[in-house]
Parts: C-alpha cells; sequence; structure tokens
C-alpha cells in the first residue's frame, strides 16, 4: 500500500509546463549556451608589401671656380694682292702692293690669262721679284723697271722665285687683265706676225719708188 502511494503521489505532481514557463527557461539557459559556442577566429589581413622607390637627389649646388675661356686663335690675314696702277704706258715702272702670311714669295708679272689660287703656274713670267713679308703687308714693290706694251697679271707664288709654283693670290686672275700698258708713242702693239707684215709694206713699198726713179732717169 505505501508503494503504490508513493507512485501515484509522483505521477499527481508533475504538471505540464506552462508556456510563460517554457519561454523563461529559455532565456536562462541562453548565457549557458552562449558560453559553449567556439568561437571563430578570423586571421588578420596580411599587410601589403612595401615598394621601395628609389629617390634621385638632383645637386642644386653652383660649382665654384670660373671655367677658362678659350683664347681665340688669331686668324691670319687673306692673301691679297694688286698692280698700283692699272694703265701704264710702255716703259714706265711697274710697281705693286698686297697681304699676306710672313714668309717668302715670289711676286710675278706674267701675260694676261686664267689662273686659280692654289694651282700651279708652269709659264714664263715676264719679269718676278723675291719677297720677303713680314708684318702680313707689303707696297711699293718694284716689280718691272720698263714695262712692255700688252696686258699683263700679277701673281702672287709661294715660296722663292727659283722654286715658287703655287698661286697664292693674283690681280684679276679671270678672263680680263690687272695691267694694260700702251705703246710709248700712242700706238697699239703689234704682234711679231705683224710687224713683220708691215715691214714686208715699207720694202715693197721703197723697191717701187727705186723702180719708178729708175724708169724717169732712162733717156730715150
Amino acid at each position: 500500500m505505501i508503494h503504490g502511494y508513493k507512485r501515484r503521489f509522483v505521477v499527481q505532481n508533475i504538471r505540464p509546463l506552462s508556456i510563460v514557463s517554457i519561454i523563461v527557461m529559455t532565456l536562462a539557459a541562453a548565457p549557458l549556451l552562449a558560453q559553449t559556442v567556439t568561437p571563430t577566429t578570423t586571421p588578420p589581413a596580411p599587410s601589403p608589401t612595401a615598394t621601395q622607390t628609389a629617390t634621385v637627389v638632383t645637386p642644386t649646388g653652383t660649382p665654384t671656380g670660373t671655367p677658362a675661356v678659350p683664347t681665340p686663335t688669331p686668324t691670319p690675314p687673306t692673301a691679297a694682292v694688286s698692280f698700283d696702277e692699272s694703265n701704264l704706258t710702255a716703259g714706265e715702272v711697274v710697281t705693286a702692293s698686297g697681304s699676306a702670311n710672313d714668309g717668302p714669295y715670289c711676286l710675278a708679272m706674267v701675260s694676261a690669262g686664267v689662273f686659280s689660287i692654289g694651282s700651279s703656274y708652269g709659264g714664263t713670267p715676264v719679269s718676278s721679284v723675291d719677297l720677303s713679308i713680314t708684318g702680313g703687308s707689303f707696297s711699293g714693290v718694284i716689280v718691272n723697271n720698263s714695262a712692255p706694251a700688252g696686258q699683263f697679271d700679277l701673281l702672287l707664288l709661294l715660296g722663292p722665285c727659283s722654286t715658287a709654283t703655287i698661286i697664292t693670290a693674283g690681280d684679276n686672275l679671270g678672263a680680263g687683265s690687272g695691267l694694260e700698258v700702251a705703246s710709248a708713242a700712242g700706238i697699239p702693239s703689234v704682234s711679231r706676225a705683224g710687224g713683220f707684215a708691215i715691214l714686208s709694206l715699207i720694202a715693197a713699198a721703197g723697191i717701187f719708188l727705186l723702180w719708178r726713179r729708175g724708169e724717169t732717169s732712162t733717156p730715150f
């Protein structure tokens, strides 16, 4: 009997839980559930790799000292020669002036022609004179003491007259002439062939006169 009573007591004391009780119990158990949750560990983000940038340092200092100024090389004078007179009469003195680097030269009076600087003169001068230039110039140098009639040019040859051939300067190197010399009587100069023709005419005239004289002196 006793055991049957106790079993009935236990069964009678167990009552169904109300909804409010269930909610209260759930809220009470929430902290405990939160403590048992395994926290998720988030790994730290990797740090960005540092990029090294080279910095170029430009010098801003002012250089000390004054740069050396080169000494200008003096420019040698340009060679130039000319007759002092462009028109003369046969028998007059021919003089010339000019400028060139210091040194030995040959001043030559030649028959008129076409020449060029740096070329070689292979003819025979009408007259020539050795010239030693000092100070870069010369003037009034006698090239011919008694000018012949004709047309002439003036050449300045490099070196003494015995060996000089290279033309360094000249008076009227083109087709014209640097000097014209008229005959002393004002009669134009003639060539050798022209002179022979004139002499032939004079001889013929003399023979004719002698023949005429012989004709007039012969008696009938």
